[in-house]
């Protein structure tokens, strides 16, 4: 399986929207668990971004966004589909 990270913005997001942790970590580690394996990317809502980057669906209107680096999946930021077209721009 490959290896998760999670950044302090990521950490900082969950907690201001009050998202559930046990059910976050889960979609966490379902993703880790399907990377490399396309037809299950497609299940879990996998989409990718721009270049690098990806989001999973965690929940009705919820995304977590990361990037896909060689052997480790970084989370960087949680939120709406509007916080993820902001999380893109200022890249």
């Amino acid at each position: 399986m490959i290896s998760v990270e999670l950044t302090q913005r990521f950490r900082a997001r969950i907690r201001k929207l009050s998202l559930d942790p046990t059910a976050v970590f889960a979609v966490i580690e379902a993703t880790a668990a399907a990377w490399g394996h396309p037809h299950q990317h497609t299940g879990l809502g996998i989409r990718r971004l721009a270049a690098d980057f990806f989001e999973v669906r965690a929940g009705l209107g919820v995304r977590l966004v990361f990037q896909a680096q060689k052997s480790i999946l970084v989370f960087y930021d949680a939120g709406t589909h509007e916080d993820v077209r902001r999380f893109l721009r200022d890249l």
